[in-house]
């Protein structure tokens, strides 16, 4: 998918929830940089900007968090039919996304044939495996993780609403 049919999908759709499906190549460790592994993740998404969460401006209300701010990486964030995007600065073009806690449906594909996770993680990096939080908890001193992701667009494989 591109940005523009990304926009087309989400456009009159703000604070919906969509499923999107990503497949990226793997963070392989440098001895296995030639093999052809990719993650194919399915997962939900909320059409919303993060800092308009709940936990995430309560958060902040009570000081237990300062505004979010673009990651260094990104150059600005910009909009196609009212939908954000951010252009990095080495040119790429991201969807950023709060994602809803749900856990993602992960599918290993390791030179197009579906593989498990088992065979194949020795050669991963350990991010590509490490849990991560499902909801949106605050933390004993207030302080919150909302689930958040920023996906390269190239990536995107489809965007639907239910």
């Amino acid at each position: 998918m591109n940005a523009n049919s990304i926009a087309s999908v989400l456009e009159a759709k703000k604070g919906r929830i969509f499923t999107v499906t990503v497949n990226r190549p793997a963070n392989l460790r440098a001895a296995y940089k030639g093999e052809n592994i990719t993650k194919r993740s399915v997962y939900q998404g909320q059409n919303c900007d993060y800092a308009s969460r709940g936990p995430v401006k309560q958060a902040i209300a009570a000081g237990n968090m300062v505004a979010p701010a673009l990651p260094q990486h990104i150059q600005e964030p910009f909009y196609i039919s009212g939908v954000k995007f951010w252009r990095g600065k080495n040119g790429q073009v991201y969807f950023p996304m709060p994602v809803t806690g749900n856990k993602p449906k992960v599918q290993w594909l390791y030179d197009g044939k579906e593989v498990t996770l088992a065979s194949i993680q020795h050669m991963l990096l350990a991010n590509e495996y490490a849990e991560r939080p499902e909801k949106s908890e605050p933390s004993a001193d207030g302080k919150v993780s909302v689930p958040f992701n920023a996906i390269k667009v190239e990536n995107i494989e489809s965007i639907t609403c239910g």
